[in-house]
């Protein structure tokens, strides 16, 4: 453990040397809304050292080193923030192991509140839900801690149904003052409008194509499969079918649903 201004110098010395290194954080999101960093474990070739950042260290030489060195991370979105925290400059390079593994989609922020289980809701439960999901938020942050700590989502499915119900929940170990905003979270919810229920996530439709796109969708898979191969990586990798369909339909236009790397690997959009 990295605890010395003159062992983390020596360290930042070897960093230097090499022009990759693995980098991963811990941080305090299990317990607190506002995580903040607790350790920093970097991995050099033939070694691995961990940093203690709440050792009151100057990290700048560290942070300022890494920003000129290839970094390896999983789920690097997540490291990355924390490590901006600590005042991390601009990577030149990041591989993130992750994105290398499969395409990641986003999450709509209007939709997060659809939480495992939401599918089975009726449109006033949806709308009961939703609300609850964003009384524990607020909850959360009002507390900082994570919003699991208030209620799990299993227990914001179920009493949404119950509050749709017309039942009584007094989730166990609350408060009263808390029970009693999640109360009226439910009870507001509840009365709303139902032009104010969210609507269902509808279902994917699948695309009919033509015979000229169905010969172009065969070409694309066909490149694709052979990229594939030739990087022994999973073919969605490279691209999805569903990706390959819309620019069959839609040519050029659309590219878009393919990242830049993708692109350059088909060929295409260049």
């Amino acid at each position: 453990m990295i605890e010395t201004s003159s062992a983390l110098a020596e360290f930042v010395a070897r960093i230097g040397e090499t022009d990759r290194v693995g980098v991963d954080t811990e941080a305090d999101s299990l317990h607190c809304y506002r995580e903040k960093v607790c350790l920093v474990q970097i991995g050099l070739p033939g070694a691995d050292e961990l940093v203690d950042p709440l050792a009151g260290l100057d990290l700048s030489p560290l942070l300022d080193s890494l920003s000129h060195t290839e970094m390896v991370m999983h789920g690097a979105d997540f490291d990355l923030r924390m490590l901006y925290r600590l005042g991390l400059g601009a990577p030149s390079r990041v591989f993130d192991t992750m994105i290398a593994a499969r395409v990641v989609r986003e999450r709509d922020p209007q939709t997060e509140w659809r939480v495992r289980g939401s599918h089975t809701l009726g449109p006033r439960a949806s709308a009961i839900l939703r609300a609850l999901w964003h009384w524990r938020e607020k909850e959360a942050q009002d507390v900082d801690r994570p919003p699991f700590h208030i209620l799990s989502n299993e227990k914001l499915v179920d009493a949404a149904q119950c509050f749709d119900r017309a039942e009584t929940v007094s989730p166990r170990g609350m408060s009263s003052d808390r029970r009693a905003r999640f109360v009226r979270a439910a009870e507001t919810a509840s009365r709303l409008d139902p032009s104010e229920w969210p609507g269902r996530v509808p279902a994917r439709a699948r695309i009919r194509l033509t015979r000229d796109q169905d010969r172009r969708l065969a070409a694309l898979r066909q490149r694709r499969n052979g990229v594939a191969a030739a990087l022994a990586v999973d073919a969605d990798l490279v691209a999805p079918r569903a990706a390959l369909e819309r620019i069959a339909v839609e040519g050029d236009g659309g590219l878009g649903v393919l990242l830049p790397w993708q692109q350059h690997l088909l060929s295409i959009g260049r």
